[in-house]
């Protein structure tokens, strides 16, 4: 039987006035949701994930699959973010699956220190019972929740001052701070995805590259540097793209291509790797395949309105006016107050005018 992968998503909202109790005791993990994605066959029957305390070796919840794909914990009180989690996977016919969640890379809200922050994507590989053989046990894979590296807290408190810069709109302020965590802490991980992506959104593409390349030793099996490698070689590539360089964009291109396709082996859940994906095969021609990836990131989340933009280049490209045309009604109803409505009409009338010529 194929593998069975599990993705957990860590979601955490404001607390109430019910949770008054549980801050006074410990923080809170509001919402702990996950799914189980096995290929050829729906995952119908009844799995159990429980999350276990490693400092005290009780089992704080547990939460089932029944006649569905996902599970949710809710209001895990009482948590000490000096601990350590082991969730636990029981599949019958599968290996158990136990993955350490060290929540000290996690980081307390600026401004409520009982919400803990944390928005990554898990995903666990479940491999069927195999036979006892002698010899020496198989090397166990190391992800980023399983890192111990120690974070000062003069670098947490930088974090969090850039966290609040880029609510605020600063993107200059915010890298400084997060220059400054890294500075106290090389390998704060979670610092060196946020400085990597800014210094994308910036233009400083070295600086993003050895940034990410960074973040990629540490986290092997995560899928946030990947992405965000894959957004840097693709932003590169426009840029090339524009300069009159077509050949070093397209080698960009393919970088970035190969970037998200592990990300989106890593995390098939994850919306914004396909759409970036979709994006890159695109600009290299692969226009086919580029349609069946950015239908999946809407099919993952509809709420991802450039993947209707890059729609609209496969289906112009291709001739497919009618489609082309429901790719900008649909990009403009998911962003209607969109600066780029006044071109996006203007290459309506221009597909329509096409359509009207046609006999």
């Amino acid at each position: 039987m194929a593998g069975l992968t599990l993705v957990a998503v860590v979601a955490l909202i404001p607390f109430s006035a019910a949770n008054a109790a549980a801050q006074r005791e410990g923080y809170v993990i509001t919402d702990l949701r996950g799914r189980l994605i096995a290929e050829n066959r729906p995952v119908d029957w009844l799995v159990e994930v429980r999350l276990d305390s490693e400092a005290s070796g009780r089992t704080l919840a547990t939460a089932y699959t029944i006649g569905s794909e996902e599970f949710e914990f809710e209001n895990i009180a009482g948590v000490n973010p000096n601990d350590r989690f082991i969730l636990v996977v029981d599949a019958d016919g599968y290996e158990p699956v136990r993955r350490v969640l060290d929540f000290r890379s996690l980081l307390p809200h600026p401004r409520n220190r009982f919400r803990l922050q944390f928005s990554d994507i898990l995903v666990f590989h479940l491999t069927p019972e195999a036979p006892v053989v002698d010899g020496p046990p198989a090397s166990a894979v190391v992800d980023v929740g399983q890192l111990t590296a120690e974070i000062p807290d003069d670098a947490r408190n930088e974090y969090a001052s850039a966290l609040e810069a880029l609510n605020d709109g600063d993107t200059e302020s915010a890298i400084g701070h997060l220059e400054a965590a890294l500075e106290e802490a090389p390998d704060y991980y979670d610092a060196l995805n946020v400085v990597g992506i800014e210094y994308v959104k910036a233009g400083r593409y070295r600086d993003a590259e050895n940034t990410l390349a960074r973040a990629r030793e540490l986290g092997p099996n995560d899928a946030r540097p990947l992405i965000n490698s894959g957004m840097l070689h693709f932003q590169q590539g426009q840029a090339q793209d524009l300069e009159g360089r077509p050949e070093a964009a397209l080698a960009s291109f393919r970088t970035a291509i190969g970037f998200l396709e592990t990300a989106v082996r890593l995390a098939p859940l994850a919306a914004e790797a396909h759409s970036y994906l979709g994006s890159a095969l695109y600009e290299t021609g692969e226009y086919a395949r580029a349609e069946a990836v950015l239908a999946r990131a809407l099919e993952l989340d509809g709420d991802t309105p450039d993947a209707h933009l890059a729609l609209l280049n496969v289906y112009t490209r291709v001739g497919r006016y009618e489609d082309a045309l429901s790719a900008i009604e649909a990009y403009l109803d998911a962003v209607p107050d969109s600066p780029r409505r006044d071109v996006l009409d203007n290459v309506r009338r221009q597909i329509e005018a096409v359509l009207a010529g046609q006999p």
